[in-house]
């Protein structure tokens, strides 16, 4: 359903729910969009305008954990001079 076929006051209540999640930060909106899309729920939407920005903030829930990232194994040497070999212009050990 799009946002214009939405009822009046459904249009007016989604717009606050909308103002107050996005200023929570990504990864609340991204959690918020999941369960919206899990489970067509107006009200699940609604439960994330009772959390405080400044909350999420302090425990970090306003911003995704960090990503994984490939680390070559300790013994990666070029073939030639037996120094570290090189990945992407950086020397690894």
């Amino acid at each position: 359903m799009s946002f214009c076929a939405l009822p009046q006051a459904e249009q007016v209540r989604l717009q606050r729910i909308a103002e107050h999640v996005h200023g929570l930060g990504p990864r609340a909106v991204a959690e918020a969009l999941a369960e919206a899309l899990a489970h067509g729920d107006m009200g699940r939407l609604e439960s994330y305008r009772r959390l405080a920005p400044d909350l999420l903030l302090l425990v970090g829930g306003d911003t995704f954990p960090p990503r994984a990232m490939l680390v070559p194994p300790a013994d990666l040497h070029d073939d030639n001079d037996r120094n570290p070999a090189s990945l992407g212009g950086r020397k690894v050990a």
